[in-house]
Parts: C-alpha cells; structure tokens; sequence
C-alpha cells in the first residue's frame, strides 16, 4: 500500500467504466490505475476463451475485471475479507460463468483463519491461523475476522482435466510464503504477483528457489518506494 503523501498523481487521471463500482479511496484509485490502467502485472493483450485464470487475494475485483475483458474464458476469485467480497460479486456477476467467486482465502491446508483489517482499510494485511494465537503482521487496531481456509492445491478440482492453469495471481499479503512453501506448482503455466520480504528467510533468492523446483524462470521489481514489496512473474 502506498503511503497517502506519495500517490503518484497521474494515476488518478483516468475514467471510470460503467459496469465496475467502488468507493472513491485513494487507496482503490491508485490500484484501478496500476492494475487496470497501466497494467503493473504486466498482462497479455488478449488471453483466450480456453485460458483459465486463479486471481488469490482478488480484492473487488480490479485483476478479475483486467482479465476478463482481455478474452480469458474464466477466473476464479478468492477473498476472505466480507466487505470486499460483497464488492466483488457486484463488480464481476455480470460476467455470469466466466468468474467463480469464492469467499475464502488460500492458505496450505484446510483450517480456520483470521485477516485483520485496520480501520478505513480496504485490503487485508496479513493472514495467520486463528487457533495458534499468532499475530498478524499488523500492531494497529482494527477487526480481526474469521474465515476459512482452504488449500491452494484443492483449486485443481475445478480445472477441467488435464489443464493447466494459465495464470495464477497471489497477493494475498504475507501469506504467499505459506502457500509457496506449501505447493507445488506444476499445475500453473505463469505464477505472478507479489511477495514481502520483510521476515526472516523470506527473501526474493529464497522465493526464486521455491518457483525452480517446478521449472519456472522468476523476475522481479521492486515496488518503490517499499523496499520490502516486489512484483514477481514466474514462467516456464
């Protein structure tokens, strides 16, 4: 999340779409203008109608919607927290069923998580397992919500047999290392998104070395002005 005093201006120079809604933050209109507008992940032109995409951490929908509207025949959604998922079936029903969308989060395993949201956040910031008493990456005060957790690899169910997934997004803040850590990955043709290195062992070699145990090949930007924060793409 960029810090208020340093939005890039440019990015809140744009229109809004008549079938995509949300509330005027400047947090959720410098995202539209990253993902949407200036395409920061970088994606194709066009996906195809047989192109399946998995979006973990889809937010209201912005990466979806990006998607969707290059061609790609279907994503599937997943986030936890209950009012972006309400903005997210507004943002995205309309596509009727080319998007499944799942009020989970993606996690190693099956369990129950907490994601604690900072009040006027409108993106979780940090996932930890509810019964271990950890905390979150967070020390603010804000909600801590239940919700449950399934495994990353159980989302091979709803691929059609013997395909692949064309793209999986994470950004699920922090809880990409239990997820990476946790699955194998030979089931994706591009892995993206993005990861923190703010812990112990969490760095962007480490995260390299957990992508090449299944053959992909990982860039990396720094996202400015957060040394901790890089955008990845893994291909193969």
């Amino acid at each position: 999340m960029i810090a208020e005093d340093i939005k890039p201006l440019h990015l809140l120079d744009f229109e809004m779409p008549n079938d995509f809604h949300y509330d005027l933050t400047m947090d959720n209109l410098v995202t539209w203008g990253e993902v949407v507008r200036d395409n920061t992940y970088r994606l194709p032109d066009e996906f195809s109608a047989n192109d399946i995409i998995i979006d973990v951490g889809a937010h209201i929908g912005m990466f979806a919607y990006a998607c969707l509207n290059r061609g790609a025949g279907k994503v599937i959604c997943l986030e936890p927290q209950r009012d972006n998922f309400a903005k997210l079936v507004e943002n995205l029903s309309h596509f009727g069923d080319r998007v499944t969308l799942l009020n989970v989060a993606a996690w190693s395993t099956e369990c129950w998580l907490t994601t604690f949201q900072p009040a006027g956040f409108t993106t979780s910031t940090g996932y930890t397992v509810e019964q271990s008493g950890l905390r979150t990456m967070q020390e603010t005060e804000g909600d801590l919500q239940p919700f449950r957790g399934i495994s990353l690899r159980s989302l091979v169910e709803l691929l059609p047999p013997k395909k692949p997934c064309r793209m999986l997004k994470l950004d699920c803040e922090w809880s990409e290392w239990e997820i990476a850590r946790q699955t194998r990955f030979g089931w994706c043709q591009e892995v993206i998104g993005e990861i923190h290195t703010t812990r112990e062992g969490e760095t962007a070699e480490v995260w390299r070395d957990l992508m090449a145990r299944d053959g992909f090949t990982t860039e990396f930007e720094l996202n400015a002005p957060y040394p901790y924060l890089s955008l990845f793409w893994s291909k193969r």
